[in-house]
């Protein structure tokens, strides 16, 4: 916002942000939009429609929610349907190597170099005469973007003291496969066999990277998918959901994931409930890292919170590979 001020920016952000204080009255003042996440939200394509048509510039992050592995994720092909409506001036944004900086699973930044690229994508003029398919693949590849594999060839240095709580994230060793990599400092290392690496000054740890052990333990996790029919993540949870102008405990019970479908059983404001969510209307399971997954539904939240920090990402990725295994869009 401060960036273009005086201009005023018109942010599209994640509805549950809206029930966070102070974080929910500082979006109302700038006049942010909300949206469900990962579902169709025709309220909030309507608001946006509506915004750009008096003039205002809209802000919007495509992948929708913040990369686990560090690479860019793949974006719905709604914005592109949103693009072609709109008809307006498109300027890619792009941030790179913020993750090195402010990686997702702690608190901490990292002294390290973020550059950002700002330029016009398209014109109004060359929008109308683009196919939606081919809008959705410029601006993916526009905005595509791996700093663990980029790094490799740009080399610039980031000053990481300590990696904590990275096993939130990556908790498989590459070596024996046990499910017990753990830190100290700058190494990784496993519990279980002499596997130890510890990160340079360029996020590499010696002969592999964060990105290449977190794709190695999401095709261990992709394995079992795929031989055992039966294979399924469970767990006690407690239930958070709106309730008001706030997020609330709501109910208890336990979370099922299977390869069909996804099962909530338990308590929700008192009553026994029963609760099922089709994978194919769960492309992903947004999370706040070693807390919580959550699921939108008919605009509604359920935000599932572990016990278990080390719980989310296991469900988020069984999610991901579990959309992708069986060809959704």
């Amino acid at each position: 916002m401060s960036a273009v001020y005086p201009r005023r920016v018109n942010f599209i952000a994640a509805k549950k942000f809206f029930y966070e204080r102070p974080l929910g009255s500082i979006l109302r003042l700038a006049r942010a939009i909300p949206k469900a996440l990962l579902e169709p939200d025709l309220t909030s394509t309507m608001t946006s429609l509506r915004t750009l048509r008096k003039g205002a510039i809209l802000s919007l992050f495509p992948e929708g929610q913040i990369t686990l592995s560090g690479e860019f994720l793949t974006p719905s092909f709604s914005v592109a349907k949103l693009l072609k409506k709109a008809a307006v001036p498109v300027y890619i944004v792009k941030h790179i190597n913020p993750y090195l900086v402010n990686p997702p699973w702690n608190k901490k930044s990292y002294r390290g170099r973020i550059t950002t690229e700002v330029y016009e994508l398209y014109t109004a003029e060359q929008l109308a005469t683009l196919t939606e398919q081919e809008i959705y693949d410029e601006v993916y590849k526009a905005l595509h973007h791996n700093p663990f594999v980029e790094n490799k060839v740009k080399r610039q240095k980031y000053r990481v003291k300590e990696l904590t709580d990275i096993d939130l994230i990556l908790y498989e060793c590459p070596v024996c496969k046990d499910e017990t990599l753990s830190y100290r400092k700058k190494t990784i290392f496993c519990t279980s066999c002499d596997y130890e690496r510890t990160l340079d000054p360029y996020w590499q740890f010696g002969d592999t990277n964060f990105y290449e052990l977190y794709l190695a333990q999401e095709q261990t996790m992709e394995n079992k998918m795929k031989q055992d029919k039966n294979f399924s993540l469970k767990s006690f949870v407690t239930l958070e959901s709106f309730r008001g102008d706030e997020i609330v405990t709501v109910g208890h019970g336990t979370f099922k994931m299977t390869l069909d479908a996804y099962y909530f059983s338990g308590e929700i404001d008192g009553y026994t409930t029963e609760l099922k969510f089709l994978p194919q209307h769960v492309p992903s399971l947004p999370s706040d890292t070693g807390q919580n997954a959550q699921i939108y539904q008919n605009g509604q939240l359920y935000q599932f919170v572990f016990s278990d920090p080390k719980l989310p990402v296991k469900f988020r990725m069984f999610s991901e590979i579990n959309y992708r295994l069986k060809g959704y869009k």
